[in-house]
């Protein structure tokens, strides 16, 4: 069962303490406000993807390899059960990376547009 969350908090701030608030609510790449907040509250780690270049750099290193192992399986006719598990475990790994990079994308640009947004606001 899912946690109700009934209770509604209201603060008050001024410009420039809102405008750090939103700097560092972008940077966390929480999904929501109160997301943010609750990680502050409980002590949670908030990680801050700021470059995704190595992120990409390894997703296409991955693809190489996964081309590679393909090109030998083909050109061989082997398909040992050590080169199916490679490729296995490289086509998970790349997918993953893939939904990482996707969701990473996701955050902050929902993020920015929620700023955006309040900030038209005020």
């Amino acid at each position: 069962m899912g946690r109700k969350r009934n209770k509604q908090l209201w603060l008050g701030m001024t410009e420039a303490e809102q405008k750090l608030f939103d700097d560092e609510y972008i940077k966390s790449g929480c999904k929501s406000r109160a997301d943010f907040v609750l990680r502050l509250l409980a002590d949670k780690p908030i990680v801050v993807v700021t470059d995704m270049t190595d992120i990409l750099t390894e997703l296409r290193r991955q693809g190489t390899n996964l081309n590679q192992l393909a090109r030998i399986a083909n050109t061989y006719g082997y398909t040992g059960e050590e080169l199916t598990a490679a490729i296995r475990v490289n086509t998970e790994t790349k997918i993953k990376l893939m939904e990482l990079a996707e969701e990473v994308r996701q955050c902050r640009f929902s993020k920015e547009r929620a700023v955006k947004r309040d900030r038209k606001k005020q």
